[in-house]
C-alpha cells in the first residue's frame, strides 16, 4: 500500500486551484485597513518575511522602503505575486525548512494561513530561528484552528495578540 504524502497533495491542491487566490483576496478585502494598521509596526529599512504569502496580497499593505520576501508552496500563487508586486522577492519554499539564515528578519508575518500548516511546531521553530532578537512576529488568523497544537498557540498568545 502506497503511503499517503499529505504535503505533496497539499502542493498539488494549491497549484490546481489558481482561482483560490483571487477569491481569497476578494473575501479578505475588508481586512485591508486592519492589515495596514497592524503592519504600521514595520519600519523603513526593515526586513520582512511573509510566510504562506499566496498571491502577495500583504505586500501592498506594507510601506515601501523595506526588504520584503514572500514564501509559499504554490507556484501558481507565487506567479500571481510576482506579476503584481515589483518591489519584492518571492520564493517557493516549505515553511518547515526556510531557506534563509538564522536571525535574518526583523518582521515575520503570516496571514490567514496558520490553520493550513501541516507541521506547525516545525514552522514555529523556523519562525523563531529566522526572526532577529527583538524582532516582531505578526500572525493573523480569521478563526480558531482545528489543529490542537495551533489552537493551543492561539490560546496562549491571545492575551498578547490584537484582535481585529
Amino acid at each position: 500500500m502506497k503511503k499517503f504524502d499529505f504535503k505533496k497533495e497539499l502542493y498539488k491542491y494549491w497549484d490546481a486551484n489558481p482561482d483560490y487566490y483571487d477569491i481569497a483576496e476578494e473575501v479578505h478585502a475588508d481586512h485591508e485597513a486592519k492589515r495596514k494598521e497592524l503592519f504600521t509596526i514595520i519600519k523603513k529599512g526593515g526586513k520582512v518575511l511573509d510566510i504562506a504569502c499566496g498571491s502577495g496580497v500583504n505586500r501592498k499593505d506594507i510601506n515601501e522602503g523595506v526588504f520584503y520576501c514572500g514564501i509559499d508552496l504554490s507556484s501558481v500563487g507565487l506567479s500571481a505575486a510576482k506579476r503584481s508586486n515589483m518591489n519584492a522577492s518571492f520564493v517557493k519554499a516549505d515553511a518547515e525548512n526556510l531557506p534563509v539564515m538564522s536571525n535574518s528578519f526583523d518582521y515575520i508575518i503570516s496571514t490567514n494561513a496558520v490553520e493550513h500548516f501541516i507541521g506547525p511546531r516545525a514552522i514555529f521553530d523556523e519562525i523563531w530561528r529566522v526572526c532577529k532578537k527583538g524582532g516582531n512576529i505578526v500572525i493573523v488568523n480569521h478563526f480558531k484552528s482545528r489543529n490542537k497544537m495551533v489552537a493551543g498557540f492561539q490560546k496562549v498568545f491571545n492575551p498578547v495578540s490584537k484582535m481585529i
